[in-house]
């Protein structure tokens, strides 16, 4: 059981390490079944992110990049109740 108040204030980096506590990294249970591949991508996403002097523009992109964590990965894992 993994239990997390913000997990969306974390870097995709630490959700990732978070979800590979009990999912294969390279063969997991969801749709994505690749997550290392997956996390790559969005972790090279938010690491460019940092050198934008603009702030509206990396908010924006930050948005897509979690939009998709969530769709993709935690929507699929979260139990509420």
């Amino acid at each position: 059981m993994l239990i997390s108040a913000t997990p969306l204030n974390n870097r995709p980096a630490d959700i990732a390490n978070q979800i590979y506590l009990f999912q294969d990294a390279k063969d997991s249970t969801l749709e994505v079944s690749n997550l290392q591949h997956f996390f790559r991508k969005k972790i090279d996403d938010y690491n460019k992110l940092r050198d934008n002097p603009n702030i509206q523009q990396v908010q924006q992109q930050v948005k897509v990049i979690y939009q998709e964590i969530r769709d993709k990965v935690i929507a699929p894992l979260t139990i509420r109740r």
